[in-house]
């Protein structure tokens, strides 16, 4: 049969916090985890965010946090000078390759701001990673 197997350098990324400069620049960019593939066929590697907007909780009084940051907000890439691409709920191909012991990609993100509408909060978004071998 199939077998597939995609080992990660980390369950979750901590995104680096943003600066006044990041605010200005629109963006700030973190190094996510490293990814392995092993397969004994054809794969493929997908991305997806796990929903349509970020989970915020409060951090400051009189400030909420942003309920409503879509997931295209975090920006994904495999070089760490882009492109970056949005993330969706929908499935986009992060890697493919043949059949392979160890096929090693790393993962980077952008993080985008924005000053009128990204208040203080804490921020989370699932990234879901699927490797099929069709």
């Amino acid at each position: 049969g199939r077998v597939v197997r995609l080992q990660m350098s980390a369950g979750s990324t901590p995104l680096a916090a943003p600066t006044t400069a990041d605010f200005d620049a629109g963006f700030n960019s973190t190094t996510g985890p490293s990814l392995t593939m092993s397969a004994n066929a054809p794969w493929t590697l997908y991305i997806r965010a796990g929903s349509s907007v970020w989970s915020a909780t409060n951090t400051s009084p009189g400030a909420p946090a942003r309920v409503n940051k879509p997931a295209a907000d975090l920006k994904w890439s495999t070089a760490a000078a882009g492109s970056f691409a949005p993330l969706s709920i929908t499935d986009a191909s992060l890697a493919t390759g043949t059949a392979t012991a160890s096929a090693a990609t790393t993962l980077y993100f952008q993080t985008l701001y924005n000053w009128t509408v990204d208040s203080p909060g804490n921020y989370s978004l699932t990234v879901v990673l699927t490797l099929t071998a069709p």
